[in-house]
C-alpha cells in the first residue's frame, strides 16, 4: 500500500483529525490510525480516475486544521469511509454526525478485533474456546485439562485429526449444555454420552464422500462428520480459527437435516450462518445492552408518528373550515350557480364523483377524536424546548457568559422526555386504518388546496387568494368567521415538529449517555471537525425545529404561565406499543352522542358500518 501516491496519507491524516482532533497527529502503533489508514487506503483503490482527482486538493500541510479543506471534500472523504465500514449514511447526514457513526464503527470493530485475541487456543489443535458464550468465572486451560484427561483415560491421545476433531465437539456440545465445570456432579455422565455419539453411524447416501474427508461412506462416523465440519468452518472463517462452539452446533445441525454426505458443504454453511447471531451473555452482573442500534429501531414507528401528524394537521385544517368551505363551493358548482369555467370544472367533477373515496366528516372526526390528546403532548415538547433555549440565555447572566455554561445533557434529558412521551403517543396511534386514513386525508387536502387556488374559484367568490375563499364560503354558510391564522400555522408548524421527531425517533429512543439531544447553544462552542460531542440534532436542525416551536406556542397563545407549567416533567400514562388484538374496551357514550349527532346535524344517515366502529366492534 506504500505505491499510493503522497496524498492518500494526506486524506488518511484529515480522517483521523476529523475523528480524533484532540489525539491529532497520530502516534505510532495506535490502532485507530492504522485502521483509518488502512481503510482510507482501500478505499481510495477502489475510486475511478475521476473521484480520484475529486480528493487530490487535499491540503498538502499535516500542520493545517481540518477546516481548511472544503466541506465538500471533508464530507466525500467521511462518506467513502462509511461505505467501506457498511455504515449506511442518508443524503443529509451531517459531518459531525457522520464522524460520531465512523468513530463507534471504528472503536467497535478494534473492541472485537481484541476480544477475538483474548479467544484462548485449545490443545485440540486449530479449534478455540469463544470466551462470549460463557460466564465470567469459567477457567478455560482448567476445562480443556480436563476434557483431555477423560480421553486419555480411554486411551485416545488427542495427536490425530479425528482425535482432535471429536475431543473439539465434545467440549463445544458439554458448553452448549452448560455444563461449564469439570469436577461438578453429573459432567462425567454427560461427557459420556456426548463422546459416545461420536461413534454413531449417521444416515447416508450413495457413495458420495463428505469434504474434506476421504473415508468411504459406508465406514463413517459421527466423529468424520466432526472433522468434515472442522475443516469447512476453516474455510468460512478465512483467517479466524473456529470454536468449539461452532464446531458442535454445525455438526449437529448437518446430522440432523438428512444424509451428512448430500450437499454438506452448502448444509455447513447455512448452519454457520444460523449460528453467528448466537452469543448469548450471563452468569454476570453487569446488565447487557438493553437500548441499541438494532432494537430502538422498533421502540417508536416513524409512518405511525407520521400518519398520526397528518390527521392532526388535517384537524387544525378541518377547524380552518378548509374542507366544509370546499364541499359548499362543489355543491355550488353542481347546482350550476358558481361561474367558473372548464379549468376550475376540471377540479370540481374528480371532487364530485370521487365523494365516496373521501372521509366525509363523521369519518374524519373518529379519527380526530381517536389522538384527541395529541396537543396536549406537543405542548409539552413545545414548552419544554422553549425553557430549554430560554435557560441558556438567561444562565449567561447568571455564570458570567457562555464559556461558563453547563453541560447541555442535564437540560435535554427533560426535553428527551417529553419528545418520547410525543413519539410513544402518536406511535401507539397510528397502527392500522389509521395510516390509510391519513394517505386519504392526505389527497383530500391537497385536492381542496388546487380548489381553493384556483384563480376562477377565487374571483366567483370575490376573493383574490385561496385563504379568502375559505373566509368567504365560511362566513355565507355559517355567521362564523374560522380563525385561518392560528389554524393554518398550527396545522404546518405541528406537522414539521412531528415529522423532525419522527426521523430522529430512533436515537431519541436510544436515550445513549453523553450524546445530548442537541448541540451547545453556541457556534462557537461547537467544532465543526467533529471533535465536540456529537447529537441527535445538528445546528441547522434545531434551528428550524425551535421556530416551528415559537411559532406554535405563540399561535396557541400559550402564557409564560402555561408554558412554564407544561414543560414539567409529568409522569406519562404507560401506553402498549401495540393495539390489543381481539380486545374490547368500553365506548365512551359522551363521544359516541357527539359523534350520532355530528352526523345527523350534516345530514347524514349512520350506516352500519359506522355504527359499529362507533361501538369498537
Amino acid at each position: 500500500m506504500s505505491s499510493n501516491p503522497p496524498h492518500v496519507l494526506r486524506l488518511a491524516l484529515l480522517v483521523y483529525q476529523l475523528l480524533w482532533p484532540d489525539d491529532y497527529p497520530p502516534r505510532a502503533g495506535d490502532a485507530r490510525w492504522d485502521a483509518v489508514h488502512e481503510h482510507v487506503e482501500r478505499r481510495y483503490a477502489e475510486l475511478d480516475n475521476g473521484e480520484r482527482r475529486g480528493l487530490q486538493t487535499v491540503s498538502k500541510n499535516t500542520d493545517d486544521p481540518a477546516a481548511n479543506n472544503p466541506p465538500r471534500l471533508r464530507l466525500a472523504v467521511l462518506r467513502g469511509l462509511a461505505g467501506r465500514l457498511g455504515l449506511a449514511a442518508p443524503r443529509d447526514t451531517d459531518e459531525t454526525t457522520l464522524a460520531a457513526a465512523i468513530r463507534d464503527a471504528i472503536d467497535k470493530d478494534l473492541a472485537q478485533d481484541r476480544k477475538d485475541d483474548a479467544m484462548p487456543e485449545s490443545k485440540f489443535a486449530d479449534i478455540t474456546i469463544d470466551m462470549r458464550n460463557l460466564p465470567d468465572t469459567f477457567d478455560p486451560d482448567a476445562y480443556l485439562t480436563g476434557i483431555e484427561k477423560l480421553f486419555n483415560a480411554r486411551d485416545i491421545p488427542l495427536t490425530t485429526p479425528p482425535a482432535k476433531a471429536h475431543a473439539g465437539y465434545v467440549t463445544g456440545a458439554l458448553l452448549r449444555d452448560s455444563y461449564y465445570d469439570t469436577k461438578s456432579p453429573g459432567f462425567e455422565d454427560a461427557f459420556v454420552e456426548q463422546f459416545n455419539e461420536g461413534y454413531i453411524r449417521p444416515d447416508t447416501v450413495g457413495g458420495a464422500k463428505l469434504p474434506k474427508v476421504d473415508t468411504p461412506a459406508a465406514d463413517l462416523r459421527r466423529i468424520e462428520v466432526y472433522l468434515s465440519v472442522f475443516r469447512l468452518i476453516n474455510d468460512f472463517n478465512g483467517s479466524q480459527k473456529p470454536s468449539v462452539q461452532e464446531v458442535a452446533f454445525v455438526s449437529d445441525e448437518v446430522v440432523d437435516r438428512g444424509p451428512v454426505n448430500d450437499n454438506t458443504t452448502a448444509k455447513a454453511r447455512s448452519a454457520f450462518d444460523d449460528f453467528v447471531g448466537l452469543t448469548p451473555q450471563y452468569d454476570t452482573l453487569d446488565l447487557p445492552p438493553l437500548i441499541t442500534e438494532d432494537n430502538t429501531q422498533g421502540a417508536y414507528e416513524p409512518s405511525n408518528i407520521r400518519a398520526c401528524a397528518m390527521i392532526g394537521a388535517a384537524n387544525h385544517l378541518d377547524r380552518a373550515g378548509l374542507m366544509l368551505a370546499v364541499d359548499q363551493a362543489a355543491q355550488d358548482w353542481s347546482d350550476g350557480v358558481l361561474p367558473v369555467g372548464d379549468p376550475a370544472g376540471r377540479l370540481f367533477d374528480p371532487y364530485v364523483w370521487g365523494a365516496r373515496d373521501r372521509l366525509d366528516p363523521a369519518a374524519r372526526q373518529i379519527q380526530y377524536d381517536r389522538i384527541s390528546e395529541l396537543d396536549d403532548y406537543l405542548l409539552r415538547f413545545c414548552s419544554a424546548v422553549s425553557e430549554r433555549e430560554r435557560g441558556f440565555y438567561l444562565s449567561e447572566y447568571l455564570t458570567g457568559g457562555p464559556q461558563n455554561r453547563r453541560s447541555v445533557q442535564p437540560q435535554d434529558a427533560a426535553v428527551r422526555k417529553t419528545a418520547r412521551d410525543l413519539l410513544g403517543y402518536s406511535s401507539m396511534h397510528g397502527w392500522a386504518y389509521t395510516a390509510f386514513a391519513a394517505r386519504r386525508i392526505g389527497n383530500h387536502i391537497r385536492v381542496c388546496v388546487d380548489i381553493i387556488e384556483n384563480a376562477e374559484v377565487q374571483k366567483a367568490y370575490g376573493v383574490t387568494s385561496p385563504w379568502q375563499v375559505v373566509e368567504r364560503i365560511n362566513t355565507m354558510t355559517s355567521g362564523a368567521t374560522p380563525n385561518l391564522a392560528k389554524e393554518l400555522t398550527l396545522s404546518s408548524t405541528g406537522k414539521e415538529i412531528m415529522d423532525l421527531l419522527a426521523a430522529k425517533a430512533k436515537d431519541i429512543a436510544a436515550n445513549r449517555a453523553g450524546i445530548p439531544l442537541f448541540p451547545p447553544p453556541e457556534p462557537a462552542v461547537i467544532n465543526v471537525n467533529g471533535g465536540g460531542p456529537a447529537s441527535v440534532f445538528s445546528a441547522a436542525e434545531y434551528q428550524t425545529l425551535l421556530v416551528h416551536v415559537e411559532n406554535w406556542l405563540a399561535a396557541s397563545a400559550i402564557t409564560d404561565t402555561q408554558r412554564y407549567d407544561a414543560a414539567q416533567p409529568r409522569e406519562a400514562p404507560a401506553t402498549p406499543s401495540l393495539p390489543q388484538l381481539g380486545g374490547f374496551t368500553a365506548p365512551d357514550p359522551n363521544a359516541i352522542r357527539d359523534q350520532l349527532m355530528q352526523m345527523v346535524n350534516s345530514g347524514q344517515t349512520p350506516s352500519a358500518d359506522q355504527v359499529q366502529q362507533l361501538l369498537g366492534r
